[in-house]
Parts: structure tokens; sequence; C-alpha cells
């Protein structure tokens, strides 16, 4: 008879995965949001990946509570080169110090995406607007989900803010997908024709603005020595083509109008 046929070939063994950084890295996943809604991105339901974000702590990365509004100034021990100093204007009360007279007349509701725990700039801010205005902060890990959820709520039934501020976000998000999730929420929480704030902090000296990703893996932390200007893309991404928006680096900013039209292009 003829021999037995040789045995079939083992499968192949799958593909080895290469992560650039850990994917559980807990500052992989600060500000995701769900994108329910599909390739454009929108999203709808919670704004926040509950089952992930809540479980998860930015204790390291979170601001100080301080009720100083002169931006802290950082100077470079480095002394090879004369390194200017560098104010800081992307958070705490600071952050919002030199943009509220950007705001449109007439704002009654603002929302901070990922403002912290404390309540301190929630309250300069509405002082400062002498009561007329209200806002509100959701934040995936320094607020209870109860919390983010009330806030979501009460936006959607105004039908959205008059203006949304997001203040050392970007910079801190390891990855393009984080960062454009993180932007949704903010296209989600902003109603036609309103604006959003974004506030990047470009890193320090010598690193400051080279995109040279520094991540502490110890404390979960990053920081993406990014301008402002590098993040524009992810949020025109977001926004749409027809929206208007400018970078500016000497401001650490980024402004974006929503469309009136509601809609993003090309997410």
């Amino acid at each position: 008879p003829p021999p037995p046929p040789p045995p079939p070939p083992p499968p192949p063994p799958p593909p080895i995965q290469h992560h650039r950084h850990p994917p559980t890295l807990k500052a992989s996943l600060l500000m995701l949001a769900d994108s329910d809604g599909g390739p454009r991105g929108t999203g709808s339901g919670p704004w926040f990946k509950t089952a992930a974000s809540q479980a998860v702590t930015s204790e390291a990365s979170n601001s100080i509570e301080s009720k100083h509004t002169a931006p802290i100034v950082y100077r470079c021990e480095d002394r090879s080169l004369p390194y200017p100093p560098i104010p800081d204007n992307t958070e705490g009360i600071p952050a919002f110090t030199d943009i509220v007279d950007m705001f449109p007349d007439g704002a009654s509701l603002i929302v901070d995406v990922g403002g912290g725990a404390f309540g301190t700039n929630k309250e300069w801010v509405e002082n400062h607007f002498k009561g007329k205005t209200t806002m509100l902060v959701a934040d995936p890990f320094r607020r209870t989900r109860e919390h983010n959820e009330k806030v979501q709520l009460a936006v959607e039934r105004a039908k959205g803010a008059d203006v949304v501020t997001s203040m050392s976000v970007l910079n801190v998000i390891p990855t393009l997908e984080g960062q454009l999730e993180h932007v949704r929420v903010c296209f989600r929480a902003l109603r036609p024709g309103g604006l959003a704030f974004f506030k990047v902090w470009a890193g320090s000296w010598p690193k400051r603005g080279t995109g040279e990703q520094e991540i502490d893996e110890k404390r979960g932390v990053c920081q993406n020595n990014k301008w402002a200007s590098d993040f524009l893309p992810a949020v025109i991404k977001v926004f749409g083509k027809g929206a208007k928006a400018f970078a500016d680096n000497n401001s650490n900013l980024i402004v974006v109008r929503r469309s009136l039209k509601g809609g993003n292009d090309d997410s």
C-alpha cells in the first residue's frame, strides 16, 4: 500500500504585537470616551468609558489646587545654553486668566473637560463673570462616574455648552487615538457655533517643543513635549475640515469653533 500522507504542518505562531508603550500604562487611558457613533467619531452614550476610566486614577498628573492667579515660572537647571524662563499658563487659574475675555458675550455655560478634583478654577471663572455664567467640570479620574453623568445630562439638556475648555490634557495623552477621544468629548459637549479652548504645555527645556515623548511608567504619566500647533490636526480631524480654528504657540493655545451644522467631516 502507498505510504500514509505526511501530517499537516503546524499552524503558524500568532504574530508578535509590538507596543511602543505598555498598553496598561495609566496615562494611555486618560480621557478615553465612548465612540459608539462609528467612524465619524462624535459618539453617543456616556462621555467616558466608565469601566476603564473610572477604575484608574491619574493622581500623579493631577493639578495642584492653588488660588494664585499668576502663573508659575519654571527655570531650567541646565546651564549649557541660556534657556529663558517659562511661565506656565496651562494649569490652575492662570490657564483661564488670559482667555476669559475671548469667551463669547453672553456665554452662560462652560464645561471644563479634564478639570481635576478641585473647585478653585470653577469658582474663579464664575466670579469673573459675576455669577452670570455656570462652569461645570467633568473628569474621568478625579470625579465620580455619577458626577460626570450628571454633568453630561445637564449639558445635553442645555443643548450643549457655549464654551468648552481643556487645560493641559492633550499633552499628557501618549497615543493619537487617546487624544482624538479627548477631543471628541469636547466636541460632544459643545453646542453648534460654540468655542473650544485647548491649552497645551509644550514641556520644559531642553526638550520643550521637540516632540520627544517622555513616559514615567512607575508614576503612570506622560509628557509629549509638543507645541500647541502639533495638536491642531487632531482637533481639526474631529471638528471637521470646515471648522474655524487656530493655534498660538506663544500662548500654548488652540481655539476652534464648532460648525453650525453640528457635524464633523472625517474623524
